[in-house]
């Protein structure tokens, strides 16, 4: 990755629900730390954001802007080679996010976003693995709500029994009652997969693991996503932790 690209971070999606609250927090916690930029295909929209930014921290008045649109590669190309980071948060990303991820391989910029479409994960893990290794890119999906709750709490339970001297076979994470609604995205998220992903795709999916490589899998984990194939209906979460709903 060359040390010559104007930007550390840019935020791609930066005009949708998620796209702005990121802005935000990178507007309120390290503007002056970091270079960034933010980026869509929207230009007046792009404005609307740089200003509700600047209302928060006046340095970002001048943040610069970035057009790049999930239906011209030559504009995700451009953009992924001015950032050290590309931070994805335009979904459904099985119809929007695979341009941007080819751009960041192909660029060697590094690359992450708030999926939660494990059927999209498995396909870009099985279509750029080999070359973002190569590459030595990252392409780090799930920093969201799907995964951040259940893997920072599987971490913290292994990390606090390991300090007592223990190990877990396995972790489960229950979700009880929560606050908030489903944004609009995550909504149309939902629908699309339905609408369009086959049946044996989506019972794949159900597999808790369908993510990890066979050989990583442990008996405990094996046994699950056999119980999972035979499933019909079920919500998975890609997670390090198995989820129990």
């Amino acid at each position: 990755m060359t040390s010559a690209r104007p930007y550390e971070i840019v935020v791609w999606g930066a005009t949708g629900s998620v796209g702005k609250l990121v802005c935000e927090h990178v507007a309120q916690n390290y503007q002056g730390r970091v270079k960034w930029a933010i980026a869509g295909r929207n230009q007046a929209k792009l404005e609307s954001v740089r200003k509700h930014v600047a209302e928060l921290n006046p340095a970002c008045k001048d943040l610069p802007i970035i057009l790049g649109d999930a239906q011209d590669q030559s504009s995700l190309d451009k953009l992924a080679a001015q950032s050290k980071v590309v931070i994805a948060t335009a979904g459904p990303f099985a119809r929007y996010g695979t341009p941007i991820v080819d751009a960041c391989v192909r660029s060697g910029a590094d690359y992450c976003d708030v999926t939660g479409e494990v059927i999209w994960m498995r396909r870009i893990l099985d279509k750029y693995h080999e070359a973002a290794k190569e590459k030595n890119v990252r392409i780090v999906h799930c920093c969201g709500f799907d995964s951040i709750p259940s893997d920072l709490g599987t971490c913290l339970v292994v990390d606090h029994l390991n300090s007592l001297g223990k190990k877990a076979a396995a972790v489960s994470v229950l979700f009880g009652k929560l606050s908030g609604a489903a944004g609009g995205g995550t909504i149309e998220t939902i629908l699309n997969q339905v609408a369009t992903e086959p049946f044996r795709d989506q019972r794949a999916a159900a597999d808790p693991y369908c993510l990890n490589p066979p050989s990583t899998r442990s008996s405990h984990q094996s046994a699950l996503s056999c119980a999972a194939e035979s499933c019909t209906v079920c919500i998975s979460c890609a997670s390090s932790g198995h989820l129990a709903w």
